[in-house]
């Protein structure tokens, strides 16, 4: 499993996420990868992240991400609990 920025998926870095991607692959792996937003999985921040996962080949894992949640949370609806 690995992460980064966003931005990756910007057509400049065009040739970053292929070599990503090409490792993964080339070292033997399936790989899922997917714009994810931390808010959508109940963490009170916008915070995009492209989420590579990986598996061995020969394990034959067929790998979903999981689906957005539908109650978001937000700032206001943890701040008590950390005081």
């Amino acid at each position: 499993m690995a992460k980064n920025v966003s931005g990756m998926l910007a057509s400049r870095h065009k040739d970053a996420l292929e070599n990503i991607k090409n490792h993964f692959i080339d070292s033997g792996y399936t790989l899922s990868f997917k714009l994810l937003n931390a808010h959508d999985y109940a963490v009170p921040q916008d915070r995009k992240r492209i989420f590579f996962v990986g598996f061995r080949d020969d394990l034959n894992i067929k790998f979903e991400f999981p689906k957005a949640l539908d109650e978001k949370l937000f700032l206001e609806d943890v701040n008590g609990a950390i005081e």
